[in-house]
């Protein structure tokens, strides 16, 4: 059976192109020959809908003439719409156009956040990362204007060690088209300080990325007594403990 969603993706998307004043600005100023142009769009719009409804044909004329526009007749409840002649599937239509118009305007957070610091990229991951008994690698993708274009796991491994290759992290960063790349890792130990490989590893990605102009902007440890950045000398730390962790395996010469 035909939905009444359906019913007006085709109806709708059938007949706004070829509707009557189709090519007006809607940016226009309104004078009062626009002002009468936008009324019969607007009840050219509500006819359109409610012929999908298979409503009574002179609705549109009805509840255009009650509140002057489509938009006013969106705000209509629904006793008011059934008292002016709506029936049950006219209504059903004029609801799921207020709902979508609602989620159209509705302000929503953008889904590709600008990371401003190392702080705000360790809120975000701490929760994820602090309490893992396993040490995990994460590369952050981001672009130009460092918002984030994505957070991958790209190696997890035991309890103090977990293997990267800084030619699979330049291969993604060039599949993503980012422009920089934060390495994030988690100490299962608890205790933040970068080992001694923690150091050569964010060396050896740096470089790696350098050769086809990516930045490699930071490397951060995250244990579950703070944060450090294995980018920074060892005495910028998050916490005044000393770490134990132990060094990773060496890893390839090459990429």
């Amino acid at each position: 059976m035909t939905t009444i969603a359906g019913r007006i993706a085709r109806g709708v998307a059938g007949g706004i192109a070829g509707g009557p004043n189709a090519g007006m600005s809607r940016t226009a100023p309104q004078t009062p020959a626009a002002e009468s142009r936008a009324g019969s769009r607007d009840r050219w719009l509500l006819m359109r809908l409610l012929s999908v409804a298979h409503s009574v044909p002179r609705l549109a004329d009805r509840l255009i003439g009650e509140r002057g526009s489509l938009g006013a007749v969106l705000a209509l409840s629904d006793e008011r719409l059934r008292q002016l002649g709506a029936d049950a599937n006219g209504i059903a239509i004029i609801a799921l156009l207020r709902e979508a118009v609602a989620t159209l305007v509705e302000p929503v957070a953008p889904d590709r956040p600008r990371i401003e610091s190392p702080a705000a990229l360790v809120q975000l991951l701490f929760p994820l990362m602090a309490w893992l008994s396993v040490e995990q690698v994460r590369a952050v993708f981001l672009d130009s204007g460092q918002h984030l274009i994505a957070n991958e796991i790209v190696s997890s491994g035991t309890a103090d060690c977990a293997p990267l290759y800084p030619r699979e992290i330049v291969r993604r960063a060039l599949e993503l088209s980012a422009s920089a790349v934060v390495l994030v890792h988690n100490h299962p130990s608890g205790e933040p300080m970068p080992s001694a490989s923690d150091r050569e590893m964010t060396r050896r990605v740096s470089s790696a990325l350098a050769t086809v102009d990516i930045a490699l902007l930071d490397h951060l440890v995250i244990g579950r007594s703070g944060w450090a950045s294995a980018a920074s000398p060892s005495e910028n730390i998050s916490t005044l403990r000393i770490s134990n962790a132990r060094d990773c395996r060496p890893m390839p010469a090459s990429l």
